[in-house]
């Protein structure tokens, strides 16, 4: 009779399934068979016997099986390193040992005991049995965290992902992210539709037509347009940017295409159906059933009539922008009109026409909306409101999107201005201290650097102040829209419903940069300037002629941290990665000898004296997105100390915390906007020019106040340069057909209208109850 033998293996293939019988391949290439729940990549802990046939050979005959959860050599060895950083075991030791565990077909945690010493030993030579005896010593303490943390990692999750699922759902960590792995993409920062269908594959509990599936992949599709800055997308590229995710694809010059000659699993019917069941709400169970549900999509056409999915909670945003505008009514002040020339006069200018006209508008009209590129004087025309204002004791604030634009801001006006974060008490969320129910006190609300406001951001700063204060927004309309969805300023300007004041004329230094941008944003290609401010470089290698520049200007005194480098992308051989691995390597390489701590990036290590930015608003320390600083300490369990220019003390971050830092070298054109830096180094790289239009330069060149040095090849800044933005900016909104719903034009728009109001848009907002000019 044979023997019972105990079983432990993972399901690779199931060659055969019926009534509960199942003959699977494992992953070691054994053949099983028996009766199990048998599922591709799961583990099972079983007792039979082997025997063997003259055709098909051994083969383990199960009488009994359960459930269990294995780690791979992999994912174990991926947690090691990761565990013993700074303790002399290295990522090199751990990978070998890995190697040939695999190679032995050995299980390695089971050698992960002292009784196992010599077998492990014998696995990576006896020149590392100190390696060994250390990772034998350790891996008691941190055995319970390898049993949740291997797994996750086994899944294809970074370490910081895993941490999150961890902080999210301790103890059942594994479990939740193998019962809903589609929630990860919308929980955890960085899981996209891939990495959790492949984790939802590896499970093997969802068919690839399931609805759930389904629905999170043309979910990833609206999060993917709204990342991008719409609030929608066409119907049919909805579709189309679906179809590859949920079916075999190909990766085409960076774009997922259907691979070809492949019949889809998923049929373009199917994910039509999908896509209206979601619009309206509802979805099918698993008894044939219809359920509904809260959608987050509508549907309805844009201002050029096309079918257009939009995202709900965008739209209510947008919905609110043009309702607040529309309730504001403040009255208008002649007696401080009066006051203007005085105040001027008293402050030391004269104000020029345009200048005079914008601040007449702000004390006569409930909105006003002052833009204006860099130079032309709205610090000094922002500096005579407030000062009329003021000696009329009228309680007000200053605000702007960023903590770096509302320092420039208090710098040139000499008044204290806030971020409209801190200002209206935003919380994650949306929730704000400050709104209809207890708006804040306040005679008049100034907005600056507009440009940079996204959707939900003017939303929540509009419904904070109550009907009777005076708006004023000012910003650049001709900079780069703002990082999140929208294009709030533009679309403002656009419909012509408030007064509207464009500053031409140049006041502020009137040397090569004010030319340099004034030319990029009139459409010609600037040469480098006479005075040195504005310096072109024609090159195919702008990363190398960069770097040779930040060598010259250290060579003649120039302080670091006044350089700043700009570039479109992280990605390529001039984005933000590669030029913050230079510029590292440069200023900050990494210390000889012994061991020292670090953040692990993707795109490039953080250490000690490194330049960071914070890159998400973090409430409980008091940092925006934009924050820059320098990192003066990494202990142990990697927790930082951040030092910032406007604070006295430094700011501690725990590890979790510290995940939204990144090296600060180089950022990327969105990211430096609000800023200004005595020198600034653009690289514009030929692989990002599908993405370059001529605001992107131009704000990139605005953001130095001493000199700017652009390095490109001539056809990639030229073509940049020759390429505009659209008359309706390059994003999908609707916010003009909502503001046209509900105010009437004042005069002919700054920029043209493409179409008058959506019928459905007005429908919408009177079903809101607003009041709507017929």
């Amino acid at each position: 009779m044979a023997k019972v033998e105990t079983l432990t293996f993972q399901v690779a293939e199931i060659k055969f399934a019926k009534d509960g019988y199942h003959i699977v391949r494992t992953t070691r290439g054994d053949s099983v068979k028996g009766k199990f729940a048998a599922r591709i990549g799961h583990c099972y802990k079983a007792d039979g016997t082997w025997e063997t046939d003259l055709t098909w050979g051994p083969w383990y005959k199960l009488e009994s099986a359960v459930s269990i959860r294995m780690t791979s050599p992999e994912a174990l060895g991926r947690f090691l390193v990761l565990q013993l950083k700074g303790k002399g075991v290295g990522e090199a030791f751990i990978g070998a040992l890995v190697e040939a565990v695999k190679a032995d077909n050995l299980d390695l945690e089971e050698l992960l005991d002292k009784a196992q010493r010599d077998v492990l030993v014998e696995c990576v030579g006896s020149r590392n049995a100190k390696k060994v005896d250390v990772l034998l010593d350790i891996w008691p303490k941190i055995k319970p965290a390898a049993d949740l943390m291997s797994p996750l990692l086994g899944y294809g999750l970074s370490e910081a992902m895993a941490e999150t699922v961890l902080a999210l759902y301790g103890k059942k960590a594994v479990e939740m992210v193998e019962d809903h792995p589609y929630d990860l993409i919308l929980r955890v920062d960085g899981v996209s539709f891939l990495t959790a269908d492949k984790i939802a594959m590896k499970v093997g509990r969802t068919e690839k037509t399931d609805p759930k599936r389904l629905r999170a992949a043309m979910s990833t599709g609206m999060r993917d347009a709204t990342s991008n800055g719409d609030i929608g997308v066409r119907r049919k590229t909805l579709l189309d940017k679906t179809m590859p995710l949920v079916n075999e694809s190909i990766l085409e010059n960076g774009r997922r295409k259907m691979a070809p000659g492949v019949v889809p699993v998923v049929s373009l019917e199917l994910l039509t159906k999908t896509l209206d069941d979601m619009i309206r709400g509802i979805y099918t169970d698993e008894d044939g059933a219809e359920c509904g549900f809260s959608s987050n999509l509508l549907e309805y056409p844009d201002e050029k009539g096309e079918k257009v999915v939009w995202y709900r909670p965008l739209v209510e945003a947008e919905e609110l922008i043009a309702k607040r505008l529309s309730k504001f009514s403040a009255a208008a002040r002649p007696d401080l009109v009066a006051r203007i020339d005085a105040v001027a006069a008293k402050l030391g200018a004269v104000l020029a026409p345009e200048q005079r006209s914008a601040v007449e508008k702000a004390l006569t009209h409930p909105v006003t909306v002052v833009t204006g590129g860099p130079g032309c004087g709205k610090s000094f025309l922002l500096k005579v409101l407030l000062a009329v204002m003021d000696g009329a004791s009228l309680r007000g604030n200053l605000a702007a999107p960023t903590g770096k634009a509302a320092k420039r801001i208090t710098e040139s006006t000499g008044r204290k201005a806030f971020t409209q974060h801190s200002l209206i008490g935003y919380q994650p969320g949306g929730r704000c201290a400050f709104d209809q129910s207890c708006p804040l006190p306040a005679d008049y609300l100034v907005i600056d650097e507009a440009s940079m406001d996204d959707t939900e951001l003017m939303a929540a700063t509009l419904n904070a102040v109550g009907n009777n204060c005076r708006i004023i927004i000012v910003g650049d309309v001709d900079q780069l829209a703002s990082v999140g969805p929208g294009q709030v300023l533009r679309d403002l300007i656009r419909a012509g419903v408030v007064p509207v004041t464009r500053l031409t004329k140049g006041f502020r230094f009137s040397g090569g940069i004010a030319a340099a941008a004034r030319s990029v944003n009139s459409g010609v290609m600037p040469e480098t300037t006479a005075d040195g401010q504005f310096t072109f470089v024609d090159t195919e290698t702008p990363t190398q002629d960069l770097m040779e520049a930040v060598k010259q200007l250290l060579r003649e005194g120039v302080n670091p941290d006044d350089i700043q480098i700009i570039a479109p992308t992280h990605k390529g051989d001039a984005g933000c990665t590669a030029l913050n691995k230079a510029m590292q390597a440069l200023l900050n390489p990494e210390p000889k000898g012994g061991t020292h701590q670090r953040l692990r990036r993707d795109n490039g290590d953080i250490r000690v004296n490194d330049r960071v930015i914070q890159l998400k608003n973090d409430k409980d320390l008091g940092l925006v997105n934009g924050d820059v600083g320098w990192v003066v300490d990494i202990s142990s369990d990697l927790t930082v100390t951040l030092m910032l220019p406007d604070r006295d003390k430094p700011v501690i971050l725990n590890r979790n915390q510290a995940q939204n830092l990144s090296l600060a070298y180089a950022i990327t054109v969105h990211k430096s906007q609000g800023a200004e830096a005595p020198y600034v180094l653009i690289a514009l790289d030929r692989a990002a020019s599908f993405m370059l239009r001529r605001n992107l330069p131009y704000t990139a060149i605005s953001r130095a106040s001493k000199r700017a040095l652009l390095f490109s090849a001539r056809s990639t800044f030229a073509g940049a340069v020759h390429r505009g933005e659209p008359a309706e900016g390059s994003r999908r909104t609707s916010l003009v057909s909502k503001l046209l719903a509900v105010m009437p034009v004042l005069a002919v728009p700054a920029v043209a209208v493409a179409k008058p109001v959506d019928p459905l848009a007005k429908a919408m907002l009177l079903d809101m109850d607003m009041d709507v000019p017929i």
